[in-house]
């Protein structure tokens, strides 16, 4: 590995070992842009077999002595920096890589073998080398890799006046020597830029390679972002237990009463929830005596009703009554209306949650970052390939369940292996299409989306088809109550129990207990900076489930309290609505950085279709991720729901 000293960065046409070109003049409308942009802290991040460059001390170089002995690093350089008014532009860069030998073998997937792959090493192989016959030659043995395990750099700006030699002038770090004058950003005058590469040979492996960008001192989990993580983890941990603490008191005293009173055991005051009438009156002491936030009777578990003698309308002296939520109990299990499309998101939001679940736990537990960062795509598609087995038992299983029958089971399945990946791969040939107009460095071929696509084909449904042939071998579920032939009039709800007050109740909680780690997670995502929290991201994630699962479980009891029998598809929405609070952020966030993106893009004299690219690529992922939190909530909170409807009804052998 040789080192490199004030080598040219050369315009295209030109090589390192060619005469020094000069350089052209800046117009004033170059020097003004380019100025602003340093005045503005534009930053420059560049990349070395994948890892981003970085720089001590954040990158401010108006004095490379102090930017190398300050705080953690930071990826990309700073611009340039301004002194007394004055502009002054980076041109020279001091590149410092790190490199991992791999004696005798190739490297891992995904690194980059350096300098020809390197030196020859070590004795050939005893025995010849290949176990052929004594005539063969030995086998010659493979040449060293290199693998960059880190990329430095150190900005400076070095004065270079126009026909003058270029001596070696370094960025004076140690004690000795002062920065050297700095070049100016002025119209009429040429700026070259040039570069030093210094090579070391490191002693860490693979495994070191984004240690510098993921541990105590690096860019992605500094001491500050570290309590922010922790701030964003208590936030959600603090939801749940407040939701838990709640949600258990209420069910706990109002479920145990109304099942005990439809036993014909219990007597006494009816529990209700908040802004819920009351379950009708006292065990024998008629309405006055129920104890409830509203006095308004006849939706409640349990009481007497009008009468004292429990025979009135409303009245709830045994399993039998019509009362409250056991009003529902002849409709509660009747099939909701496309139950197929119900049971095909249900499905795929189990694919998605499973995918999410499988990249989080593999993350954090450093099986993928940052180790080997670069499996986490596969890992994400591998997952997403092999939850469609999963996708297709879920939905077979919960078309059993709804339907009380596996009849046309194949369909159910198919649609819900690609009720997902389908619009994904939609969704993604489009902003494809927008990227390759606008000309933008992001544009893939054609031909890889198109192979992305017959890859899933080929897989994604035969496994979703396959997960549903195992489901639809099992008897569908039973439920513990008969269903009438007519369906039971529902009427209209109190304040408590409308449908836009339980889903915005039960979406904004999980929203509030992710928004901080997801910002944190999205904001690394744009800016290009390391994420390294993926405990905490799975920690949060975990939080957010439950959370979910116990609000699904609070509304559908609120909504049967209401003699509301249909649940079906509101604990479905209720359970992926933190999504909607998701997407209003996201509107929200990108109207108020518009302008400045706008603005970033005409100074750069880029033309509308950049600034078109940009907003599609913005929408498109941010809809995406919205799309998968909306199924994989939605299917948890109509499988909470599912399982506590389920026990409720099968607790009092309701007909």
């Amino acid at each position: 590995m040789t080192d490199a000293r004030t080598v040219a960065a050369c315009p295209p046409g030109r090589t390192p070992g060619a005469a020094r070109p000069a350089a052209p003049p800046l117009t004033p409308a170059q020097a003004h842009d380019l100025a602003s942009k340093i005045k503005a802290h534009y930053r420059v991040r560049l990349s070395l077999d994948g890892l981003p460059a970085l720089v001590a001390g954040g990158g401010s170089n108006a004095d490379p002595r102090a930017a190398a002995a300050a705080g953690p690093a930071r990826p990309g350089f700073d611009l340039g920096f301004y002194r007394n008014g004055t502009a002054f532009i980076n041109n020279h860069l001091l590149f410092r890589v790190r490199a991992y030998r791999i004696a005798g073998g190739a490297p891992a997937k995904g690194a980059a073998a350096l300098l020809g792959g390197g030196r020859k090493g070590g004795p050939p192989p005893p025995g010849g080398g290949g176990g052929g016959g004594g005539d063969r030659p030995p086998t010659p043995p493979p040449p060293d890799a290199w693998l960059v395990v880190g990329f430095d750099v150190l900005a400076c700006s070095i004065a270079r006046p126009p026909g003058e030699a270029w001596a070696d002038t370094p960025c004076a770090v140690g004690a000795a020597g002062a920065p050297p004058p700095p070049q100016a950003v002025a119209a009429g005058q040429g700026i070259p830029f040039t570069y030093d590469v210094f090579w070391e040979a490191s002693p860490a492996g693979p495994s070191a390679r984004w240690a510098a960008y993921l541990g105590p001192g690096g860019g992605g989990a500094s001491s500050l972002l570290r309590r922010a993580h922790w701030l964003a983890l208590a936030n959600a941990a603090g939801a749940l237990a407040a939701l838990g603490a709640a949600a258990g008191g209420v069910l706990a005293r109002t479920v145990r009463r109304d099942v005990a009173r439809a036993r014909g055991g219990g007597s006494g005051g009816g529990g209700s929830l908040p802004g819920l009438p009351s379950p009708g009156g006292g065990g024998g002491g008629g309405r006055g005596s129920s104890a409830s936030f509203f006095d308004a009777g006849g939706l409640g578990g349990g009481g007497a009703g009008k009468d004292d003698d429990g025979g009135g309308p409303h009245g709830g002296g045994g399993p039998h009554d019509g009362g409250g939520w056991r009003a529902a109990a002849g409709d509660v299990f009747r099939a909701p209306p496309a139950a197929a499309a119900l049971a095909a998101r249900f499905g795929a939001g189990v694919q998605v949650g499973l995918t999410m679940a499988a990249i989080l736990a593999l993350a954090a537990a450093g099986a993928v970052l940052p180790a080997a960062r670069a499996a986490a795509p596969a890992v994400a598609a591998g997952a997403l390939l092999a939850g469609s087995a999963a996708a297709g038992a879920a939905a077979v299983w919960l078309w059993g369940a709804a339907t009380r029958s596996h009849a046309g089971w194949a369909g159910v399945a198919w649609r819900a292996g690609a009720h997902f990946p389908v619009p994904a791969l939609a969704a993604l040939a489009a902003l494809n299409f927008v990227l390759h107009r606008a000309a933008a460095d992001g544009a893939v071929p054609p031909a890889t989306l198109a192979a992305l696509a017959a890859g899933w084909a080929a897989t994604g449904p035969p496994l979703a088809l396959l997960g549903g042939a195992a489901a639809a071998r099992r008897p569908p579920l039973v439920p513990p109550t008969r269903t009438n032939q007519i369906p039971r009039h529902v009427p209209p709800p109190p304040w408590g129990a409308r449908p836009a007050l339980l889903a915005a109740t039960a979406g904004l909680l999980p929203f509030g207990a992710c928004l901080l780690e997801a910002r944190h997670a999205a904001l690394a995502a744009w800016q290009g900076y390391p994420y390294a929290a993926f405990a905490f991201a799975a920690a949060t994630g975990v939080a957010a489930a439950f959370i979910i699962a116990l609000a699904a479980v609070v509304t559908a009891y609120a909504q049967l309290c209401a003699e509301d029998h249909r649940w079906w598809w509101a604990a479905h929405a209720r359970g992926g609505a933190g999504a909607l609070f998701g997407a209003a952020y996201c509107a929200v966030a990108g109207a108020l950085a518009l302008p400045a993106f706008l603005a970033a893009v005409g100074g750069a004299g880029a033309g509308a279709g950049a600034a078109v690219a940009g907003v599609a690529v913005y929408a498109t992922y941010c809809g995406l991720g919205l799309w998968a939190a909306h199924l994989a909530g939605g299917a948890v909170g109509l499988g909470a729901a599912l399982a506590f409807v389920r026990a409720l009804f099968a607790a009092v052998k309701a007909e």
